[in-house]
């Protein structure tokens, strides 16, 4: 492999450079601005998209163009996490509650967890208590201040990321997985793929990473005919299927039972109705397939 040996480049030069490209730069005063606040790299992965597979760039490209591109998944992000804020929260509880039910510290014994996981559970606990070990708030040190020991589930929960209680879910005993699922209409399987899905996608939002035209991290199975059948039209597209919009329609059905779901499905319909199609580009690299918004789902 070859060493590295590109040059650091001041803004300026970044924009000759960009140009050089092929992406037309008509103000670069203001390009250097944008290079600044956003980025060399972070902002090229939005240009790239006005370049077709051929290597050629799209008719009438600008960097203004990959501007308008960024802001509109700026947008988008911000909307999806306000929906997987709620979603997360919701299975915090789901999954405290279920197992506090069991034992105190059900967590931590895998006699209260599914059987065929329990080596993966070893695994899990460690990550946890890790976690635990982070955590700084001023609420964990008045529990090790007042009992000390083990934390139980119900406050444990609170300190570990979405990502790590999607996984405990899935530890869960059939039963317990089961009967959280059944409160969503969906099967356990489905359920916990969905969750992995909004868990990695909501990392994605809280990082500032580039969501609309890139596949899943966690591609979330589609629904079968005899569950949350508003969202089985994911099934039509390949696309849809493995594209930020799998997420968003998880969201907007998941809302329905935690809350907020009317007023966030306005917003991401108006977000969305705000594309920017001037850039030759359009909402089906994010899967949004056509007529989206007529389905039962988002009407």
């Amino acid at each position: 492999m070859a060493h590295y040996n590109r040059p650091h480049r001041s803004f300026a030069d970044q924009s000759k450079l960009i140009e050089s490209r092929g992406i037309a730069i008509t103000d670069h005063r203001r390009a250097e601005v944008w290079l600044q606040r956003i980025g060399y790299y972070r902002l090229s992965q939005y240009w790239k998209a006005l370049v077709d597979p051929a290597g050629a760039t799209l008719p009438g490209a600008t960097l203004a163009h990959a501007v308008d591109l960024y802001r509109f998944d700026l947008q988008l992000r911000q909307c999806l996490f306000v929906a997987l804020e709620r979603i997360e929260v919701s299975l915090r509880v789901e999954v405290s509650h279920a197992l506090g039910r069991r034992d105190v510290f059900a967590h931590r014994n895998s006699s209260h967890l599914d059987p065929k996981e329990r080596g993966a559970h070893q695994n899990w606990l460690q990550v946890a208590d890790q976690q635990l070990l982070d955590c700084r708030e001023e609420w964990l040190d008045d529990f090790y201040k007042s009992w000390g020991g083990d934390v139980p589930t119900w406050m444990a929960v609170e300190a570990w990321s979405f990502s790590l209680t999607s996984r405990l879910l899935k530890l869960m005993h059939q039963n317990d997985r089961a009967n959280i699922a059944k409160r969503f209409n969906v099967n356990p399987a489905t359920f916990v793929s969905w969750m992995r899905a909004c868990a990695t996608t909501r990392n994605s939002c809280a990082h500032h990473n580039r969501l609309w035209n890139k596949p899943l991290i966690d591609q979330p199975a589609v629904p079968k005919t005899w569950e949350a059948r508003d969202v089985q039209h994911l099934s039509a597209s390949r696309l849809s299927e493995t594209r930020v919009y799998a997420v968003a329609a998880i969201a907007a059905y998941l809302l329905r039972f935690v809350g907020g779901n009317q007023s966030w499905k306005s917003r991401l319909t108006a977000i969305a109705s705000n594309f920017p199609t001037h850039t030759g580009l359009s909402l089906a690299d994010a899967g949004f397939p056509n007529g989206w918004e007529r389905e039962p789902l988002w009407v």
